[in-house]
């Protein structure tokens, strides 16, 4: 029989950069074709396979079907949950008292409340292994322990920071960035080093461009990173001086975003009554993520920890995370979802 034409199905389609085999349905007279069909493929990554793909080999005719039904799970690279469920609405608190449903898991199965750990671009820290599951390869369950209240991270070396970008368990949740919005953590007793270990609360579009307000060095600092580009002048950051016994206290982080001033402003307390401004010091306390796209849409939000210069991983201690809106108006929106902050009205 001369084959002219061969319908296959990759049974396994991937939207990664990454090659997996191909499996088809196919009659055994066929063979032939197979094996033409995967010299062809070899080495081609797999988002170059379209959902049809139509080819010619050595005269045949093949066409590769991608059946719907067989997408990948979850939503890579960001998380195992669908996409449709990394969103969430506010107020949104997590006490760390339970395992929580439809969230990534800790090392013992219980759901941590986080429905994403953010995908880092860089080249993963030998330090940190290879990714347990490489469809979300910037989560890690064996580092995650809900106890007793809390949320238990054992750091990895990896940070976003620069074009470094391997952090590990950045975990958080999506949410409309449109809105001014009060972001917290608790950290107990956080890691006294001087090696940039550090801990608490991220927000950003990924890797390259976020905001973060850390306990680090017994200090705390707001930072901001657009592009990649963090640099240590006063329009990037805002640090404390060095805070005794910072090591030794309940430490609540709290992180304000602002999209009517496009700015950012961090606050410290450890008493859980008097928040003191991170940026007291410095003529503007607040940091601008002006022209970010930052707060054009939505965002992602959570916690993180690594131990960066560090010589071993450290375990951090949280014992909450609050995300509430602070707008007053909700914004107005069209029929397409775009909206307006306080404003009443959209034409």
């Amino acid at each position: 029989m001369q084959l002219s034409a061969i319908t296959l199905y990759n049974y396994v389609p991937m939207k990664n950069i990454f090659t997996l085999p191909f499996r088809v349905q196919i009659e055994p007279k066929l063979k032939q074709a197979v094996l033409l069909l995967l010299v062809f493929f070899a080495g081609l990554p797999a988002y170059a396979v379209k959902p049809t793909t139509k080819v010619n080999v050595a005269g045949i005719n093949i066409t590769t079907v991608n059946p719907p039904a067989l997408l990948v799970d979850g939503c890579p690279p960001l998380s195992t949950l669908p996409c449709d469920q990394l969103s969430v609405p506010l107020p949104f608190s997590l006490s760390f008292s339970s395992g929580v449903a439809n969230s990534l898991l800790d090392k013992n199965g219980l759901g941590t409340g986080f429905k994403l750990a953010d995908a880092y671009s860089g080249t993963r820290s030998s330090a940190d292994g290879t990714p347990t599951n490489i469809n979300v390869r910037g989560y890690e369950a064996a580092k995650l322990t809900v106890t007793g209240g809390h949320l238990q991270i054992v750091s990895s070396k990896g940070i976003a920071s620069t074009t470094s970008n391997n952090q590990i368990n950045a975990l958080g949740v999506q949410v409309n960035s449109r809105i001014k919005l009060q972001i917290e953590t608790t950290l107990i007793n956080p890691h006294y080093g001087t090696s940039f270990q550090q801990a608490g609360i991220w927000f950003g579009l990924n890797d390259k461009t976020y905001v973060k307000l850390v306990a680090t060095d017994n200090k705390v600092e707001m930072r901001r990173e657009i592009n990649d580009a963090a640099g240590t002048s006063s329009s990037d950051q805002r640090v404390t001086a060095t805070i005794t016994g910072l090591n030794t206290k309940t430490v609540r982080l709290r992180l304000i975003i602002d999209p009517a001033t496009n700015t950012i402003e961090g606050f410290y307390s450890t008493d859980g009554t008097t928040y003191l401004n991170v940026g007291a010091s410095y003529t503007t306390k607040t940091l601008s993520i002006a022209n970010t796209g930052l707060t054009t849409s939505t965002a992602n939000t959570g916690i993180f920890a690594t131990y960066r210069n560090g010589t071993s991983p450290i375990t951090y201690t949280f014992d909450e995370f609050n995300i509430k809106s602070l707008t007053t108006t909700p914004p107005a929106c069209n029929y397409q979802k775009q909206c307006i902050p306080g404003s009443r009205s959209f034409r």
